[in-house]
């Protein structure tokens, strides 16, 4: 196996559950398999909230730890060239300690338990025999991604009295309903979500269709559509989303150089705002450890208080499909800021040292896009510097282990929001285990 496959399967197995099944039943026409993932993380370090984490989120929040078990059972029977399939998982969290998201603060152990994954499907691939998943539909509680998950990808909240804020694991929407056609080089999809929202007032319905055109090799170009219909923020409810992304080659002899790239337009009555990203990479295979090195370019609105109108962009149901996306920082993305009102610069080398390890090294600059927006307290843009160290150590096909270190030093604008001046350090060991 080389290097690259050894990479991908890496960030794989970060953004991906259950890797490994257990057979339990196996026939000529179906089957029925089972899982098991564990999953667990714990934090330490020092001047959380640059120092003044009490008088942020009523709580130190220098060290906690975090845990995760998710038991699940697939099956699927076929019939001629038709698929009926299945899940069923329940994911239980728990937090001991408060964690510096705020969400824990006055929590005793915070834990629960809930039902996962819970749908039924169909596809077909009758109607074009070259294609094998021609036609995919499919209801019940599951999880669906747009794109690297700018906007949609994690459906459900952790964190607060549910526990394992960090680790995530909960990500399936409710109620779903999604129509997928796969017509190589075009994919269409339709799809019906409801988010989890720790509080149902949060609750987002999500409407929408997206639309992928994937020519030979040399990338993606997408267009996705998404209108909120269901929520009871008057500045959210029917908000019209129009997205377009893309990810290329942009000269095909140099296969390492990508571009890929991002931008959404929001609007209703109360609202009109807008963000995206732009990225260059290259990895340079002949140098040792097969370097890649990327720029990426954030811009995420803010509202302007001295307009009538809301340009704060709304983050949707963002989620994480590699480090830095969509958590922006092990610090600033993870405990402070989502996708809103921030703009970012990052800087990123990745590295294989050997074949089962992958070492990132993460830079970040970030600044409000409108600092009026938090405050007549905060009159500067500059809001912090974040460093992050991450080594991910794939350990076999079914267990993962990895460290980081992160250290963000507030600037101005970051200690006028905080009221504090202190470089913030965080240590973090996550491991996670399949079977």
């Amino acid at each position: 196996m080389n290097k690259q496959s050894i990479i991908s399967l890496c960030l794989i197995s970060l953004s991906l559950p259950s890797q490994a099944e257990i057979e339990l039943y196996t026939h000529a026409k179906g089957a029925l398999t089972a899982s098991l993932q564990l999953q667990t993380a714990t934090f330490t370090g020092s001047d959380t909230w640059f120092g003044k984490a009490q008088e942020n989120i009523n709580s130190p929040a220098n060290s906690w730890w975090e845990g995760s078990l998710e038991p699940s059972i697939k099956g699927h029977i076929t019939f001629a060239d038709t698929q009926f399939y299945s899940e069923f998982s329940y994911l239980y969290g728990i937090s001991v300690g408060h964690d510096s998201s705020g969400l824990t603060a006055g929590l005793d152990t915070p834990n629960k338990g809930l039902i996962e994954q819970g749908y039924l499907g169909w596809r077909s691939g009758k109607f074009m025999p070259a294609h094998e998943d021609f036609l995919d539909i499919s209801i019940g509680r599951q999880d669906y991604k747009l794109g690297s998950g700018f906007l949609i990808y994690d459906g459900a909240n952790d964190g607060g009295s549910r526990g394992a804020w960090w680790i995530g694991a909960r990500q399936s929407f409710d109620d779903t309903v999604l129509v997928k056609i796969n017509w190589q080089p075009i994919k269409f999809e339709f799809f019906h979500l409801n988010t989890r929202a720790r509080d149902k007032k949060n609750k987002l319905g999500l409407t929408g269709v997206n639309i992928e055109y994937s020519p030979s090799n040399r990338g993606t170009i997408a267009f996705s559509y998404i209108n909120a219909g269901v929520h009871q923020n008057s500045n959210v409810k029917g908000l019209n989303t129009y997205d377009i992304r893309t990810n290329f080659l942009p000269i095909p002899q140099l296969a390492d150089l990508q571009l890929a790239g991002e931008y959404a337009f929001q609007e209703n009555k109360q609202t009109q705002a807008q963000g995206g990203y732009a990225q260059l990479s290259y990895q340079h295979k002949p140098w040792p450890w097969i370097p890649k090195f990327t720029y990426r370019y954030t811009g995420l609105e803010g509202d302007n208080p001295n307009t009538t109108k809301n340009e704060g962009f709304n983050e949707l149901a963002y989620g994480f499909s590699d480090w830095g996306t969509w958590y922006q920082g092990e610090i600033t993305g993870e405990h402070v800021f989502g996708l809103s009102n921030l703009n970012s610069h990052l800087l990123r080398v990745e590295m294989a040292p050997i074949e089962s390890i992958l070492v990132n090294i993460m830079y970040y600059y970030f600044e409000f896009n409108r600092a009026t927006a938090l405050g007549s307290q905060v009159n500067s843009q500059h809001f912090a510097d974040e460093i992050n160290i991450i080594i991910d150590w794939f350990v076999t096909d079914s267990s993962l282990l990895s460290a980081s270190f992160a250290v963000t030093i507030p600037g101005k604008g970051g200690q006028q929001f905080t009221g504090g001046n202190q470089a913030w350090t965080q240590f973090m060991l996550y491991g996670s285990y399949t079977f």
